[in-house]
């Protein structure tokens, strides 16, 4: 199979994984975040753009690191759909430096990492980009399911779509 563009992104602490190259849409800098009470610690904010509620994902934090003590200066405007009819539903992951180009082929799956175990619930799949697995961000998934807080092998999020 060809290669194919897609996103790197990098949360801090040595943690990427990779989005499709149509699912950022936008990069803001310096997000203005409201906190939302009584939510799980990896969404408990949300940001408003363009007259939406976009929730925001920490991944970072669902993936065991503490939440930091001052606000991101970045965050990644992603667009996903529940449906191949559905129309396109907005979040926002918070990451540490602006995404990466990179390229993927099938030749470049691979197991996805066993720890932190946080990966399983929230990645679709993975590849090997210099001998590292990143994985593939399932940001329907993410975005819409259920998730159990405070457990990290469960399947996600009640970081509900709020647009």
């Amino acid at each position: 199979m060809n290669a194919v563009a897609a996103w790197l992104l990098d949360f801090g602490e040595g943690r990427l994984a990779a989005v499709g190259l149509r699912e950022v849409l936008h990069i803001a800098y310096a997000p203005r975040l409201t906190a939302i009470p009584q939510t799980p610690a990896h969404c408990s904010r949300v940001l408003i753009i363009e007259e939406r509620v976009v929730p925001v994902w920490e991944p970072a934090v669902w993936l065991g690191a503490a939440a930091p003590e001052q606000a991101s200066r970045l965050a990644a405007i992603v667009g996903y759909q529940n449906s191949r009819r559905a129309p396109v539903q907005f979040g926002a992951l918070l990451i540490a430096v602006p995404p990466l180009r990179i390229m993927v082929s099938d030749e470049d799956a691979c197991a996805l990492p066993a720890t932190p175990p946080g990966w399983r619930a929230i990645a679709m799949s993975c590849v090997r980009r210099h001998d590292r697995p990143i994985p593939i961000l399932d940001l329907r998934s993410m975005f819409s399911a259920p998730l159990f807080a405070g457990n990290s092998t469960a399947t996600p999020a009640p970081c509900a779509n709020m647009t």
